[in-house]
């Protein structure tokens, strides 16, 4: 395989933004260039891939096709630090690939683990010597439950390339959008910026980061229906948070067509019929409201979705819900006087009744909210274990909850 090495040369790229030419070279202090992973030499911003690119000496056409990416495997890495409480912040996130990898998906610069060999990406094999749990929410609750020593065994992974010399017809951007899956990287660093951009417009984002980084991006799902008029409702609430603005599905209903499609409660809606989302929630209704015939969702689902709800929701330019977050002092098997239900017809955890005399009765918890967290992790959906969950926790135990939703909220979005 042909040696990589950086380049600015102004004839491997026609076209520069004033964007890219304000651009700094990569600096990767006392790393050999052999060393760096391939997602760092490529570097992480699309615009700086067209001033200072990775290019082949011999001008060889390299595809990473993520379903063939050949995975290197490295010695396990280990990564200790001690707690000085057991609700103390790691000041990490992780998240689940759709290969089902728990992986380190951010470390915060005032993170223990900084100082660590634990680097953003890697697999986390063990916590503590336990194999790491299956999922987002059980993982989150090992780290945060763990006492004085947190021992975190992850796998570094090198991306391998796949090369392929083979002739291509047609025009770079072309054959881009003929497989969404495949980027030819000399294609990339050798066509024009305008082509490119087109190309990059086109394409799932997160499909585009795969290919030319081989690293996983968030996961996109495409959610399908067809309705039959205007004036057919969708059975599909949504919410949207006044800092992120970001839109996300609240509740779906189980006799809806998007229930029997799919769609969940907690997934960030993407795209609409191709078209990206409207920034204004009054916009994305309106748009779904007076969709007719083939309706398209794409969605982005995103494990860390409780984390990220705001104090107030807002829907049709209405107050839609208020967050509460409660804390009390329980003992394991304690009572907190807090009695739990679930509806039929809706998803997740109510508050059915507070006792008088009960810790929870003396916080800002009311009947018919809807528990999202306990002490930081999704709240389970099956009564059984919320009620476990609640029951074995001793010390500070932390509830995140919101109002109820009035039905005549949901009505111009849904039933």
């Amino acid at each position: 395989m042909p040696t990589i090495q950086w380049t600015n040369d102004s004839e491997l790229v026609s076209v520069e933004t004033e964007k890219q030419q304000a651009l700094q070279e990569p600096s990767f202090s006392n790393v050999s260039e052999e060393e760096l992973p391939f997602g760092e030499r490529l570097g992480r911003n699309f615009d700086s891939f067209m001033t200072y690119v990775c290019f082949p000496e011999e001008q060889i056409d390299f595809d990473c096709f993520p379903e063939e990416r050949n995975l290197e495997a490295l010695d396990p890495v280990t990564g200790i630090v001690e707690k000085e409480s057991q609700h103390e912040r790691l000041g990490i996130s992780i998240r689940k690939m759709e290969d089902g990898r728990i992986i380190i998906y951010k470390i915060n610069e005032d993170s223990m683990f900084v100082d660590t060999d634990l680097e953003v990406g890697m697999k986390i094999i063990s916590i503590n010597d336990e194999a790491c749990p299956p999922t987002v929410p059980e993982t989150i609750a090992t780290l945060k439950l763990a006492k004085d020593i947190v021992k975190i065994v992850a796998e570094p992974q090198r991306d391998g390339i796949v090369v392929d010399d083979a002739q291509r017809e047609g025009v770079p951007g072309e054959r881009a959008l003929a497989n969404r899956n495949t980027v030819s990287f000399t294609d990339y660093f050798t066509s024009s910026y305008t082509e490119y951009e087109n190309a990059i417009t086109n394409m799932s984002i997160n499909k585009m980061l795969e290919a030319v980084t081989g690293l996983e991006a968030f996961s996109e799902e495409d959610i399908c229906i067809e309705k039959e008029s205007k004036a057919e409702k969708l059975g599909v609430a949504l919410m949207q948070s006044k800092t992120s603005n970001n839109i996300y599905v609240n509740h779906v209903w189980e006799n809806s067509k998007f229930a029997a499609a799919g769609l969940k409660a907690g997934v960030k809606v993407l795209k609409i019929n191709g078209q990206y989302c409207p920034a204004s929630l009054n916009e994305t209704v309106s748009l779904l409201n007076t969709a007719e015939g083939k309706l398209n969702l794409t969605v982005i689902v995103d494990d860390n979705f409780c984390y990220e709800l705001d104090e107030t929701f807002m829907m049709n330019g209405k107050k839609l819900a208020n967050k509460t977050t409660i804390r009390l002092q329980k003992e394991k098997d304690e009572p907190i006087g807090m009695l739990l239900r679930k509806y039929e017809d809706r998803e997740g955890i109510f508050v059915r009744k507070l006792s008088e005399d009960g810790k929870a009765a003396k916080t800002s918890l009311k009947p018919h909210m809807k528990i999202l967290l306990i002490n930081g992790q999704r709240c389970p959906q099956n009564m059984e274990d919320c009620t476990q969950m609640i029951s074995e926790i001793e010390g500070e135990l932390k509830i995140v909850a919101v109002s109820n939703i009035p039905d005549e909220l949901m009505e111009p979005v849904a039933a």
